[in-house]
């Protein structure tokens, strides 16, 4: 299945940002609570959604469980497209290839950290 998935990776078609309008390829993100729809790119989804989607969990009551799990579920989100890169790297057919993946992870990592480290103290750090 990673194989697919890099294959389909590699034939994207470019998509514009529906939140700073610049092209991107590969996957979209889901840009709630930015925007209501489209795809935004990962620039605009680590330094905008993210942030945006934490800070809306923060607002809540802390006796409510939902954000909780809604940060749990970003956090699985997060493990699994780590996974996805890792086994893009392992699978990558050229050096270009691999270093995007390993940049890509690295942000991927960076961002698990950000939500991991929210959870565990509930104040949001912007790498």
């Amino acid at each position: 299945m990673a194989i697919y998935t890099i294959k389909k990776i590699k034939d994207a078609e470019k998509q514009k940002c529906c939140i700073c309008g610049k092209e991107f390829e590969g996957y979209g993100n889901n840009p709630w609570p930015v925007k209501e729809d489209g795809e935004c790119c990962d620039d605009c989804n680590y330094e905008k959604v993210i942030p945006a989607r934490i800070n809306q969990l923060s607002k809540k009551e802390v006796k409510d469980a939902e954000p909780r799990q809604e940060l749990e579920a970003l956090i699985k989100s997060e493990e699994e497209a780590i996974t996805l890169y890792q086994n893009a790297i392992k699978n990558s057919i050229n050096d270009d290839e691999k270093a995007l993946y390993e940049h890509i992870l690295e942000e991927e990592q960076e961002h698990l950290k950000m939500l991991k480290d929210y959870l565990d103290t509930g104040n949001i750090v912007i790498l």
